[in-house]
């Protein structure tokens, strides 16, 4: 599958420098590619679900795992430009600086919380490196893979961890959000399968399939099918949602999701 993947891509980079953006060619083999499954495509779903959400003021965000709130971040520019609530869950002491400073001018309200997010309240070791601060994780091997030949020292930093239910009780007025976005290097499953969902409501979750084990995988997709969300996967991320949402834009998203 990751040969067939990387001749897609590469054969579409070439497309894209060969043809002219507003050219017909373009359109054409744009919809060609959509057209291809998801799994042999680049991750579009994050990036899709933006460009409605940049429609709306209005959207309570609960991000886990934000890292710098740029690098590889889709909702920056709407997080900066739009008077959101923001709920941002970030566990290394160093990255969590840069997250600050980087959200000093956002328009959107923001509670940062510096703490990782587990099964069970306490503390936990996170792997990390300054070169690729974006991939730190709670599975050192997740951290070896993605460091491996770069030459680069692993660092370890206790962190305290909070259950989502902890951080909820800290902060109640997120028991309710629009979006639920998780990016956590090989965690995003665990914290979704000990999520209390009777506590809290979330129109629209997003979270890495990439790193998470099929098994697991498997697990989590049983979980959100039981209290009704319906599922959308491309070959990096899932979008799982409620076309019963209150909030018209997520309405839209849910009537399109099959599409993106």
């Amino acid at each position: 599958m990751s040969v067939i993947h990387n001749i897609i891509e590469n054969t579409r980079k070439f497309a894209i420098k060969a043809t002219n953006p507003q050219g017909g060619a373009r359109s054409v083999l744009k919809k060609l590619y959509r057209m291809l499954p998801r799994q042999l495509r680049a991750s579009f779903i994050k990036t899709e679900c933006a460009n409605y959400l940049k429609k709306d003021p209005n959207i309570q965000m609960v991000q886990i795992g934000a890292n710098d709130g740029i690098h590889d971040d889709v909702f920056y520019p709407l997080i900066n430009k739009l008077p959101w609530q923001c709920l941002m869950v970030e566990p290394n002491t160093y990255v969590i600086t840069a997250l600050k400073k980087n959200h000093e001018d956002s328009v959107a309200n923001i509670t940062f919380e510096n703490c990782g997010i587990g099964d069970e309240s306490g503390s936990k070791t996170l792997y990390w490196c300054r070169e690729l601060p974006s991939v730190a994780s709670f599975f050192k091997q997740h951290v070896e893979k993605h460091t491996a030949g770069k030459g680069v020292a692993i660092l370890e930093e206790t962190v305290p961890v909070l259950t989502f239910n902890d951080l909820l009780a800290k902060h109640p007025e997120f028991r309710t959000a629009n979006l639920l976005l998780l990016d956590t290097e090989g965690y995003d499953g665990v914290i979704l399968l000990s999520i209390d969902f009777s506590k809290f409501k979330s129109d629209m979750i997003i979270f890495e399939n990439v790193h998470i084990g099929s098994r697991q995988l498997e697990e989590v997709y049983r979980l959100l099918n039981s209290l009704e969300y319906s599922l959308y996967k491309d070959k990096e991320d899932t979008i799982a949602i409620k076309s019963c949402s209150a909030n018209k834009t997520i309405r839209e998203i849910a009537r399109v999701a099959h599409r993106l």
